[in-house]
């Protein structure tokens, strides 16, 4: 069973290496100035099927913005160049968790190059951002021509399977508390700002979980001055702090999107 107070183990937990600036970022920092896609400029650098890639549309994506809906059919993708995209997972009774974050280190998109002709998750914004959609079908058809795209695309996707199957893990056996302070550090690797525009609500439709227990969880961070909140944002004021008080999840993550993706 979860409990919602944090083990004094939890608060004796030396600072982890990760805390400011551009080494949270889960891409390379001299392109995340860039307001880019690190994964898009990557392919385009090496020379990758120009001719499709060029043809992506930069478009803006206000938060709440609906990109995939589970069961969808030739679904455009998208390498966001900034924001963050939430994949969600629900059930038969509309009880939905989200399974994993894309933000400017990868694309979405890909059940296009994996052959597959839907998804059982749906996709949405997560807070307001930008990035290149590109058609389904020229994606596959630079997947199926060029063998370095391939390759980079097939190694980005591993790594986000590895983030889904460390979320399982994270629900599994860890407390609400560090679980929210995991999925908020993760959404500061993706964006420059520590202000963080979710409400009760949505995050606890992130975890899963009743928003009673967001806000209990949150109560205690604002307490021990990890993070301040208000109507629909909260603001990391602690970051080191905040990863003492988180789990060893987004550290596995991160050195598993370094080591597949080269970071």
């Amino acid at each position: 069973m979860k409990t919602n107070v944090l083990s004094s183990r939890q608060r004796s937990m030396p600072t982890l290496s990760f805390a400011h600036g551009a080494k949270r970022s889960l891409v390379n920092p001299a392109r995340t100035a860039s307001g880019e896609n690190h994964l898009l400029e990557t392919l385009l650098a090496e020379g990758c099927s120009r001719s499709a890639l060029a043809k992506s549309q930069r478009v803006s994506l206000p938060a709440g913005t609906r990109l995939l809906e589970a069961g969808q059919v030739g679904a455009d993708a998208y390498f966001p160049a900034s924001g963050i995209i939430s994949l969600q997972s629900e059930g038969l009774h509309g009880e939905s968790t989200q399974i994993a974050m894309i933000g400017r280190e990868g694309f979405l998109g890909s059940a296009a190059i994996l052959g597959a002709d839907a998804t059982f998750h749906h996709a949405f914004m997560l807070t307001d951002g930008s990035a290149h959609r590109l058609k389904s079908s020229l994606l596959r058809e630079a997947f199926d021509t060029d063998a370095v795209l391939a390759a980079r695309l097939m190694l980005y996707t591993q790594a986000l399977i590895s983030q889904i199957a460390m979320g399982v893990i994270c629900n599994r056996f860890h407390t609400i508390e560090q679980q929210l302070c995991t999925r908020m550090l993760s959404m500061l690797d993706r964006q420059s700002d520590s202000r963080l525009d979710l409400t009760h609500e949505r995050l606890a439709n992130m975890l899963g979980v009743r928003r009673e227990s967001i806000t209990m969880a949150a109560r205690v961070l604002k307490m021990r001055g990890v993070i301040e909140y208000g109507r629909g944002f909260m603001s990391v004021i602690d970051v080191p702090l905040m990863e003492t008080a988180s789990c060893e999840c987004r550290l596995v993550i991160k050195r598993e999107y370094q080591r597949l993706l080269q970071h």
